[in-house]
């Protein structure tokens, strides 16, 4: 079987993951993909992809459709057996230049639910069902995504596969815990969310014994600048980008906590099931995410962390207040709990079902 793969974004490191599952299985492939300049390609990705685009993060949607819609062209020669595409914009864009062609459609953001214009939301949510319903096969990183799409009904085209690790972490040593005096909390991704920002401005100024440290990178200047007055304050450090999952047994190391507590503006936030949850748990460090979310009734479930409004200074400040020693070794006991291997992805049950299509 030949697959050829149409990746959103050169930067999504899961798509990455995805597209290595189906070369080490020796499926033949074909790689193509847009850059979200200006961020920074890793070129060490271990498979030729061809770039049939590129934009930045920030452009809005309606101007990336006419370049996209272009650059699809370019998979036009790029005969294939089925054609696996990440993401609602290329699923869109590839269905208007090809609409007879099979493909399987991967979905791990609600993409549309950012749109401030209530119709054209309502509108793409008609045209991301559709494209759901009529792929050979779909596969939605969230449980939350399926209940938003269709409630309680599962179609028979649709699979869940968590965003769970990339099971290569388990080739990089464990590092103990740090211990140290003061309380210290982290977060570990893209930095871009508000309430990340609210929270770790309400963390510093109530608690200028602890600290907060952040890992990885801003998607944007605008993001850049937002964080900025977070870099004056002395119990606040910023360590910049990092590898995964290389980097990450050293930076849960010094943590004693993760936060996760992205903003519920966004119905694709209050729908996700962040790679940061697994990523918590096999690092044994209790997680702080946002309340009313579908994340949040995870952490609950398990019992592995703490939901909070970061919007709200009191709960804030009730919540930091909170954490003794003995209610976060309740979590991390809770977190020991949950098998290792729970938590790593297992692509080779999703590869076969796809190869078999």
């Amino acid at each position: 079987m030949k697959i050829v793969f149409v990746l959103g974004s050169l930067q999504n490191q899961r798509s990455i993951i995805r597209v290595r599952s189906f070369i080490q299985r020796g499926v033949d492939v074909r790689v193509y993909a847009f850059n979200r300049s200006p961020d920074v390609f890793n070129s060490e990705v271990g498979f030729p992809i061809e770039i049939i685009g590129s934009f930045p993060n920030d452009l809005p949607y309606l101007k990336r459709i006419p370049l996209m819609l272009k650059s699809m062209g370019k998979v036009s020669s790029a005969d294939a057996d089925l054609y696996y595409l990440f993401g609602l914009d290329v699923a869109l864009m590839f269905r208007l230049r090809f609409y007879n062609r099979p493909y399987v459609y991967e979905e791990c953001d609600l993409v549309h639910t950012y749109w401030s214009n209530p119709f054209a939301r309502a509108w793409m949510e008609l045209v991301d069902k559709r494209l759901i319903v009529n792929s050979r096969r779909t596969v939605l990183t969230s449980e939350g995504f399926l209940r938003y799409h269709f409630g309680n009904r599962c179609p028979d085209n649709v699979s869940v596969v968590p965003n769970r690790l990339d099971s290569s972490v388990a080739d990089y040593p464990s590092v103990p815990k740090i211990t140290h005096d003061n309380l210290r909390i982290g977060f570990v991704g893209r930095i871009r969310f508000k309430t990340i920002l609210a929270f770790v401005d309400r963390f510093c100024a109530h608690f200028p014994q602890h600290e907060f440290h952040f890992y990885g990178d801003f998607p944007s200047e605008r993001d850049s600048q937002l964080f900025e007055p977070l870099t004056r304050l002395s119990n606040c450090h910023f360590h910049g980008p990092y590898k995964t999952p290389r980097d990450l047994p050293a930076i849960y190391a010094g943590l004693d906590w993760v936060l996760a507590a992205y903003d519920t503006d966004y119905e694709n936030v209050r729908y996700a099931e962040p790679n940061k949850l697994y990523e918590a748990i096999y690092f044994e460090t209790p997680i702080i995410v946002s309340k009313g979310t579908f994340l949040a009734e995870r952490v609950e479930q398990w019992g592995v962390g703490l939901t909070v409004d970061a919007s709200d200074e009191t709960q804030v400040v009730a919540l930091v207040n909170g954490l003794s020693d003995e209610l976060t070794q309740e979590k991390i006991d809770r977190i020991r709990a949950i098998p290792k291997c729970s938590v790593m992805d297992h692509p080779n049950e999703w590869v076969d079902l796809v190869l078999s299509l």
